[in-house]
């Protein structure tokens, strides 16, 4: 699930204008692309009362929205479990801390008269491909520049969103604070994609338009890989943005892939590259894991497939005492113990190992048995704090552990 996840999170994130850490410039949508409301007066906030608007109509409402956007693209079952995998496994999708702080210190703004309708149209506009690394305040009048930055060019920041719209900052982990610059224009030189605005990104080093749909993708340059598409294609074989896969049609893995559109999965027969795109399946559907040419669940559900060899059936994530094979089989806050995969047989959900407790697993809550806030060295230990001495990301309360010792991604501004 971990392609999903990020794409998710992405999605999520670009919903209500978040920057997620790229290890440069703060990333995400950056300062806007314009200044398009979208219809209607725009009543911007800023201060305490941005943070309040934020706090009280943006966060408790954006995983709602996505969920639905996710049902209607079939990555879903049930807006409730929805929230509760997102939870889990996307960060909530809520509020981004650093949006509040660039609220409160007035380095940003919201627009409160256009909340209640920008969550409307991602439920029921955006297109699906924002689930694949698009972002619905690109796409959508809505939500456009809904939170915007309200440092001028030359002004400090730490992230895109304290920029004004068509801007972007500078700053990254070596350099925090920043500076808020002009988008950068096609070609030119850029190390960071929020350097080249909303819908580019960066090739060969240059600020480089996704390609058109029938256009060449070949790799140009001195750049290794191929171009990148619009949404909802992919560079085929041949070299040419070609539409995803639909319902129904051929699909591929490997070196010749052909992927499916979002909400499908490629169904292949047991050693062959080759399938057909189908719907993931919903509650008490058909669906496979291993050696059966049969779609997986849809993301909130769990496939319970009682061999290798035979088809499953999907059902809600089991509670504690419930039977798995995977951790994603029980519900967040539990964890899969007594499992063998080697012989497929199913072990216990079970309570997360709290701090002190004796532990599996080598790192994280997504790669031990520990609770999350904890990391597992023998027993669970609590993460970090910034300038602790660690080994992996997974010790660090950010996450992070560049040089041995633990730090923020890319440059946070301070608590105000």
């Amino acid at each position: 699930m971990g392609a999903v996840t990020v794409s998710l999170l992405s999605a999520a994130c670009g919903a209500i204008g978040g920057n997620k850490p790229d290890g440069g410039s703060g990333g995400g949508t950056g300062g806007g692309g314009g200044g398009s409301t979208g219809g209607g007066s725009a009543t911007y906030v800023t201060g305490q009362a941005g943070v309040d608007v934020y706090n009280t109509q943006v966060c408790p409402n954006v995983a709602g929205a996505m969920c639905e956007l996710m049902i209607r693209c079939g990555q879903m079952e049930a807006n409730a479990s929805c929230k509760v995998w997102m939870n889990q496994y996307a960060g909530g999708a809520g509020c981004d801390p650093q949006d509040l702080v660039a609220l409160k210190n007035e380095r940003a703004e919201v627009d409160q008269s256009r909340v209640a309708s920008c969550m409307s149209a991602i439920q029921t506009k955006a297109g699906c491909s924002v689930l694949s690394g698009g972002d619905p305040t690109n796409e959508l009048a809505e939500c456009k520049d809904i939170v915007r930055g309200r440092v001028a060019v030359g002004g400090t920041c730490y992230t895109n969103r304290d920029c004004t719209p068509g801007n972007f900052c500078s700053s990254s982990s070596s350099t925090c604070p920043g500076t808020c610059a002009a988008y950068k224009a096609i070609g030119a030189a850029a190390q960071n994609d929020s350097e080249c605005g909303p819908g580019n990104y960066v090739y060969d080093g240059k600020c480089a338009a996704h390609v058109a749909l029938g256009s060449s993708c070949a790799t140009t340059g001195s750049a290794n890989t191929t171009q990148t598409c619009v949404g909802g294609a992919y560079c085929s074989a041949s070299n040419v943005c070609t539409a995803v896969a639909t319902s129904g049609q051929a699909c591929a893995g490997g070196p010749a892939a052909i992927p499916c559109a979002t909400g499908l999965k490629c169904v292949t027969a047991s050693g062959s590259s080759a399938g057909t795109c189908k719907p993931l399946a919903g509650l008490q559907g058909t669906c496979a894991l291993f050696n059966v040419p049969q779609p997986g669940c849809k993301y909130d559900l769990y496939c319970d497939q009682t061999s290798p060899s035979t088809a499953g059936v999907c059902k809600t994530l089991e509670p504690s005492g419930g039977a798995c094979l995977f951790d994603i089989s029980c519900q967040p806050g539990l964890v899969c113990q007594g499992e063998s995969m080697s012989t497929f047989t199913k072990g216990t959900c079970a309570a997360r190992k709290t701090a002190g407790q004796t532990c599996s697993g080598t790192g994280g809550v997504f790669s031990s048995d520990c609770v999350s806030g904890t990391y597992c060295a023998g027993t669970c230990q609590a993460t970090k704090a910034n300038g602790a001495t660690c080994t992996t990301g997974a010790e660090c309360q950010t996450g992070n552990c560049p040089s041995g010792v633990c730090a923020d991604y890319g440059c946070k501004a301070p608590a105000p």
